[in-house]
């Protein structure tokens, strides 16, 4: 069950994040300027109710660690605790973010010209975009130093909407301050619905403070939080 937690916790992350980081090349990615070594651990509460069943609720460790840095890539080792032992695993994450302007040959772009956002009481002047492919639509909002700002999708799956809605919140970890900006995700379809809080911070290594996230399903609901607890740069 740890491991299950763990990975569902990885897996709602990853969806809530990407738009996040899905900017021009220039933009700074979640590891960069970390040395290796750099390290940061997260601990994962998910909590469970199912129809017909006793509410469930689990608790996991997770540590991710950069353990080489070459120039096209950084490898990330990510472990998660099972009693007292680590399961490890190795993956590569890409130096540089795809840039926002590189889209599949078949998809359909249309320059909506620039738009003004405000966020925590600051304007933003973004770049708007919509993206079509099959049949699916994508519009985002793009600036050139918080990213993208904004994204709608719509298509035969479901609708997702993820913003910037805080520039500046606190997180503390291991009694320091973590400045960070806040990211809010829902995503929509048939079969599901899930809304999701994510605290990221260009300092922390890793780039991710908190998570927070909640799923409904027809007979099953699923609250997710996921904290960073100790953290090392290098």
């Amino acid at each position: 069950m740890r491991r299950s937690s763990f990975a569902f916790a990885l897996l709602a992350l990853a969806a809530v994040t990407a738009p996040a980081f899905a900017a021009d090349a220039a933009m700074k990615m979640p590891w960069d300027g970390f040395g290796e070594g750099s390290f940061v651990m997260q601990k994962t509460t998910a909590k469970t109710a199912m129809t017909g069943a006793e509410p469930n609720e689990s608790v996991s460790e997770g540590r991710q660690t950069l353990i080489k840095i070459t120039e096209k890539a950084y490898t990330i080792k990510s472990e998660t605790k099972a009693g007292e032992e680590w399961m490890p695993m190795e993956y590569d994450m890409p130096r540089v973010a795809a840039p926002a302007s590189v889209k599949p040959t078949e998809a359909k772009v249309e320059d909506l010209g620039k738009e003004t956002l405000t966020v925590d009481g600051e304007s933003i002047e973004c770049k708007k975009e919509k993206v079509t492919v099959a049949g699916s639509t994508t519009v985002t909002w793009t600036h050139e130093k918080y990213g993208a700002v904004k994204t709608e999708s719509k298509g035969a799956a479901g609708d997702s909407t993820s913003e910037l809605t805080k520039l500046k919140a606190v997180v503390k970890i291991k009694g320091k301050d973590v400045e960070c900006r806040v990211f809010t995700t829902t995503m929509k379809s048939p079969q599901m619905e899930m809304t999701s809080s994510t605290w990221l911070s260009d300092t922390l290594p890793g780039g991710v403070a908190r998570m927070e996230s909640s799923t409904k399903m027809a007979m099953m609901s699923t609250t997710t939080v996921m904290e960073t607890t100790d953290y090392e740069k290098k």
